[in-house]
């Protein structure tokens, strides 16, 4: 194009800010207008520009191709990865230090996995597994464990242990550092979401104007001798609290957890759903949960359960007055919003506008922060509003 396309965007973005969000089509052409003035160029070229930028007008100019060994390394990685997928457990003996200790049981916990650490004359024992290996010999988390490779390879000693489970037959498999220069030596490693829960609670946090900020799986914490990564962080003006969400579990893994979290003095959020008991005695087990900040919940976490305990934290720091101490969410007729919204999977934006606005929802702001709650986006094809459509993303 003749316009560098981040230019054009940068124009664009910067006239709508000055001249507030394009609503109507006589906004939207205003604002073209005077991103094309300024940038000495038709209209017609700074819409081309700014279509440009998206990843399917992109166009491959360059290829580095890799070297031969490199191939070859990241090929034996392939194949050890992939002879992990069929395994039923692993085990790890290692010398690392507290970064790389941290780095490597991030990863255990963002994939959903379940570990047991054991430190002796500064060496890692690690045994990991998944929520389900405790009920049954199962190789659902295979593909998880491979994930966890390329940072074993990252140290200094290292020796894996793997029960393997192919064909009807079991074998164990070892491996260790001899091996690493067979291997890439730093292999890049892919970070996402590996709970929905997780991420929509996120999500949804995010978009809620309280005050408090959510870090995902911050730094671990030392509970007798092991390690401990909550789920989330939430601050508020030095105020920090942990929120632990909790998997598949057992009564036994209940217990254990707990117990682990006691020994914590920082203050922890625990929740629990029913939907993921692997027990039948669902209630039994709750019930005899030590009081406290315990939350059972079923289907989705709402915010609403986390923020009663939230607000009443800040009421024991001196941070909030009773008058203050009600959320947006109280001021919002919930149930009638849930009702609209849960039935929606696709909808042009202007429709559901209009209905929010039938529950005194009277900006995009504010109705872009409800749509976020409940799962919802707003998809933009360009700054035409009456072509942008809602859309379910969970």
């Amino acid at each position: 194009t003749k316009i560098p396309p981040d230019i054009a965007r940068k124009t664009v973005f910067a006239v709508s800010s000055e001249r507030g969000f394009a609503i109507t089509d006589t906004a939207r052409i205003e604002i073209l207008s005077e991103a094309a003035r300024r940038l000495n160029a038709s209209m017609e070229e700074v819409v081309e520009a700014f279509n440009a930028s998206y990843d399917d007008s992109e166009v491959i100019t360059k290829f580095d191709a890799p070297h031969p060994i490199d191939l070859l390394r990241q090929y034996n990685l392939s194949l050890l990865q992939t002879l992990i997928f069929k395994a039923t457990s692993m085990s790890l003996i290692a010398n690392m230090t507290g970064s790389e200790a941290k780095s490597l049981l991030r990863m255990v916990k963002r994939l959903g996995l379940m570990y047991i650490a054991d430190k002796e004359n500064g060496i890692v024992k690690l045994h990991i597994d998944g929520p389900a290996s405790t009920l049954t010999l199962t190789r659902r988390y295979g593909t998880r464990m491979a994930r966890i490779i390329p940072l074993i390879l990252r140290l200094r000693t290292w020796r894996i242990r793997s029960d393997i489970y192919h064909m009807k037959r079991h074998f164990l498999m070892e491996l260790d550092e001899r091996y690493s220069n067979l291997m890439p030596s730093r292999p890049p490693i892919e970070e996402t979401f590996d709970s929905m829960v997780e991420e929509d609670f996120m999500l949804k946090f995010k978009t809620l104007s309280s005050g408090w900020e959510i870090t995902r799986e911050p730094e671990p914490l030392i509970a007798e001798n092991s390690i401990f990564i909550p789920d989330f962080a939430l601050t508020k003006k030095g105020l920090k609290v942990y929120l632990e969400i909790m998997g598949f579990w057992t009564p036994d893994y209940i217990e254990r957890k707990i117990r682990k979290l006691e020994a914590i003095k920082e203050p922890i959020i625990i929740a629990i759903s029913k939907d993921l008991a692997c027990t039948k005695k669902v209630d039994e087990t709750l019930s005899s949960l030590p009081e406290g900040k315990v939350i059972v919940f079923e289907g989705k976490l709402r915010l609403s359960d986390i923020m009663p305990i939230l607000r009443e934290l800040e009421k024991q720091r001196g941070m909030i007055t009773p008058k203050e101490s009600k959320s947006p969410l109280d001021q919002i007729d919930e149930k009638a919003i849930a009702s609209y919204l849960s039935k929606i999977q696709e909808e042009s934006l202007q429709n559901v506008l209009n209905t929010l606005k039938t529950f005194g929802v009277q900006d995009l702001q504010e109705a872009n922060k409800i749509l976020r709650r409940y799962g919802l986006v707003i998809v933009w094809k360009g700054l035409d509003q009456s072509k942008a459509i809602v859309k379910r993303i969970y």
